[in-house]
């Protein structure tokens, strides 16, 4: 009789398998029912990251059908999930609207003021003097000059402007 009331040890095991089951890995918490993970739990997860950013659509939605600024936040919110704490922008108001550059003014601000270091890649000076608290100028890939910025305001931005002048008018005399 004690036989036949005890479980079989494959319904056991089954039984255990289907339940939840969290695990970590690389800082992030997944979760797992059986043999399934728990998309509803990372939906969250996703869909917080992506709230984080100003990224409003939903996680199950294509990437193919997001705009370039949305495409952005996205890679901004995936990378922030990982815990990056520098985050390298190039060129990236190239294709975008003046509102969803704007946007992305934003939330590089809240992501410095948070402590996450920034690293802008520009040619666009206006750009670099209004996020920047300190500016490279390159040419050619080397240094040319550096300067902090104060408030998108700096003694050395006339001379910026000199030098990004002077680079103009040297491609024009050579072509």
């Amino acid at each position: 009789a004690e036989a036949e009331s005890a479980a079989a040890p494959e319904e056991v095991a089954e039984e255990e398998s289907n339940e939840a089951v969290e695990w970590e890995h690389g800082g992030k918490t997944y979760f797992k029912t059986g043999d399934n993970l728990c998309w509803e739990a990372m939906e969250d997860g996703a869909r917080a990251a992506m709230q984080r950013v100003g990224l409003e659509v939903g996680p199950t939605r294509l990437v193919s059908s997001l705009s370039p600024g949305q495409r952005q936040l996205l890679e901004i919110a995936r990378a922030l999930e990982r815990n990056a704490r520098v985050l390298i922008f190039d060129e990236p108001t190239s294709s975008l609207a003046d509102a969803e550059t704007q946007r992305l003014f934003a939330l590089v601000r809240e992501l410095k003021a948070s402590g996450v270091a920034i690293v802008w890649i520009t040619h666009r000076m206006n750009e670099a003097l209004e996020l920047a608290d300190r500016v490279i100028a390159l040419r050619d890939g080397k240094p040319l000059m550096a300067f902090s910025v104060q408030g998108g305001d700096t003694q050395d931005q006339n001379l910026l402007q000199f030098f990004h002048c002077a680079r103009v008018v040297q491609r024009r005399e050579v072509t």
